[in-house]
């Protein structure tokens, strides 16, 4: 790694978490065809950091869904 690498590494672990979502979603953003997937990982990112939404993966998501229907 080089020096400059080192330090840039350093400068962003320094910063807040908040800051370095931020700085990921700007950079992230600048690619047309990720605009739409990268705001709503952003959404959801901060969805759970803040605890409005539990965090799953799409397999519990379903089993979830499936023991819902079981239950109607």
């Amino acid at each position: 790694m080089t020096s400059t690498a080192r330090q840039l590494a350093h400068d962003v672990l320094a910063l807040s978490e908040e800051d370095r979502m931020a700085i990921f979603v700007q950079l992230a953003s600048s690619l047309p065809s990720e605009q739409a997937a990268i705001a709503e990982s952003a959404r959801r990112a901060e969805e759970m950091r803040t605890g409005k939404v539990i965090a799953m993966t799409e397999e519990e998501f379903r089993g979830n869904m499936d023991r819902l229907m079981e239950y109607n």
